[in-house]
């Protein structure tokens, strides 16, 4: 499918500029048609259990072509937070071990890794500069008791896109496992797990990848694989789940170690249907519009006399544009570009705005003309 034909797919279009895809984007018609249409075959007592696995199995496959993993290495979670939790609660820890951390992650990338303080383990911050994690601030603080590295794959407040494969080898230097929260990239942005040496990969469905909320991905490397045991063990995560009575609990051989029980059955075949969408239209497809109407909005925002507050350097955007408003706080000119149809979010006095592949030049457009008038407004006061 050619990326400015899924704009149709989406209902949200109709109505709303909708710019806020980094807190949540509107699902396509077929993610609302699957999820529906899961409901309706539940209560009709028509959907059988060899159909689901045969979802889940279609669906860790496009995570896989999505994210550079092999099937067997993906999880299904319930979100970013569950995600992270693979490793924080499935490695081996000992007091004096460190995990380095940058201090503008959201916090679904900070409590799991807090919790782990009561058994003696460090959390060695980074501190951003200028909007930037730098790498070398990084390297700085990891040794050799350093057990993770972790990262966004894009910062949530104001998009900043880490570099990656420079975190990764850094974490290959030392022998440290690199888990990177990746909800505010992963369906707008080419990643590659094995390129970056990226050991954990998370993500919820809600943002990027406009699948449901409460279902998501974890991708994990060979090595994070053969490191990670599951803190829990459920029903489904066994060898043998249908042997009910066996009670043998060998963890599975691949990523349904992971599996707690019973799934989200709406949120599995909604996220399978979003991740269908997202590989027919093409990743570096979807990258190429999105980058290319920030741009638009960056360039916008700028000439209006709004100080974008976005690192827009080379590889460092993404589809986050976080601007100061001249005049006013961020809520109110959020509450303002809400009346005129535009949906952005406030975030620590900031405006943030996000485009995605189903938005076009007429959202970015009508944003810079509701700004505009706000501004305006303001003047004539």
């Amino acid at each position: 499918m050619e990326v400015a034909a899924a704009r149709r797919l989406f209902p949200a279009a109709k109505e709303y500029a909708w710019l806020n895809h980094a807190a949540y984007s509107p699902p396509a018609e077929p993610v609302r048609d699957a999820m529906i249409g899961t409901a309706r075959m539940v209560s009709e007592g028509r959907l059988s259990f060899s159909v689901v696995i045969e979802t889940r199995a279609r669906t860790t496959q496009r995570a896989a072509t999505l994210t550079g993993c092999t099937p067997e290495r993906v999880a299904i979670v319930r979100n970013t937070t569950h995600g992270i939790a693979l490793a924080a609660e499935g490695l081996s820890w000992r007091a004096g071990d460190n995990i380095v951390l940058p201090n503008v992650e959201f916090p679904a990338n900070v409590y799991p890794w807090l919790n782990l303080e009561s058994k003696g383990v460090e959390i060695r911050w980074v501190r951003e500069v200028d909007g930037r994690v730098r790498a070398e601030d990084i390297a700085a603080l990891v040794d050799e008791r350093t057990r993770v590295v972790a990262a966004s794959f894009v910062e949530f407040t104001n998009g900043y896109r880490n570099d990656v494969v420079a975190l990764g080898r850094i974490c290959e230097e030392w022998g440290a496992l690199f888990v990177v929260d990746a909800i505010q990239g992963l369906g707008a942005l080419s990643l590659d797990m094995d390129e970056a040496g990226i050991d954990v990969l998370a993500a919820g469905g809600h943002k990027w990848l406009a699948a449901p909320m409460g279902i998501g991905i974890a991708c994990l490397s060979e090595r994070a694989f053969a490191t990670i045991r599951p803190a829990h063990i459920g029903w489904l995560g066994v060898r043998r789940p249908e042997d009910f009575l066996d009670y043998d609990s060998t963890p599975a051989e691949d990523a349904r170690r992971f599996d707690d029980g019973s799934p989200n059955l709406v949120g599995l075949f909604g996220l399978d249907a979003a991740l269908e969408l997202i590989v027919d239209v093409d990743i570096a497809a979807i990258e190429r519009r999105v980058l290319a109407l920030s741009d638009r909005l960056t360039g916008g925002l700028e000439s209006l006399g709004c100080r974008v507050a976005s690192p827009r350097g080379e590889g460092e955007r993404s589809g986050i544009v976080s601007f100061v408003p001249p005049a006013g706080s961020s809520e109110d000119m959020c509450a303002f570009l809400q009346s005129r149809g535009v949906v952005t979010s406030p975030r620590g006095g900031l405006v943030r705005a996000g485009c995605h592949y189903w938005n076009d030049e007429s959202d970015v457009d009508r944003a810079l003309t509701a700004i505009d008038d706000r501004l305006r407004t303001n003047s004539d006061k």
